[in-house]
């Protein structure tokens, strides 16, 4: 359970506390509203989160950015990117005072853009990862693409990212 966050925001705070009920009170119930962690995203961060992001949501969308760019987030070739490229790339930020915030999924959707529900779920994958073994990575890169290697069709050696996942299908 603390490798799973869900989303808690409307109609999910009842999912949210069902699960926590019947699961575990372990699991990470996200609010998009509510205030950022005080943990940093990569351990190269001048500021926490709390610091430097608007809210919860804006902390979920760089940290899926910081461990894409940093190779932390991988996936496999054979997974169909179409529908998942523009909520990945498309999403804008602005800043409000000295903090950063992502663009509202309703302002997004208004620019002729379907809701990156797809996005938020990867977003809450990444988040679950670092909240639950309390993981904060460096933009030194553990993570390694290995074409060679034992993965599957040898494109990620699971052991070689430290405190890392593979996720099947």
């Amino acid at each position: 359970p603390e490798f799973f966050s869900c989303d808690r925001t409307g109609h999910g705070q009842g999912v949210s506390d069902l699960i926590k009920y019947e699961w575990s009170s372990a699991i990470h119930a996200i609010n998009y509203s509510q205030s950022c962690s005080k943990e940093k995203i990569m351990v190269e961060d001048a500021m926490t989160c709390e610091e430097e992001y608007f809210r919860i949501d804006s902390e979920l969308w760089f940290a899926l950015r910081a461990w894409m760019e940093f190779g932390y987030l991988l996936f496999s070739p054979a997974f169909d990117l179409t529908k998942l490229t523009p909520q990945l790339t498309q999403r804008k930020f602005r800043s409000v005072g000295t903090k950063k915030k992502v663009e509202s999924k309703k302002d997004y959707m208004s620019r002729g853009y379907s809701s990156p529900d797809d996005a938020d779920s990867i977003a809450l994958l990444v988040h679950a990862a670092r909240r639950g073994q309390a993981l904060v990575l460096t933009i030194r890169g553990d993570a390694q693409d290995s074409a060679d290697g034992d993965g599957p069709e040898g494109w990620f050696r699971e052991m070689e990212m430290r405190g890392g996942a593979y996720v099947d299908v």
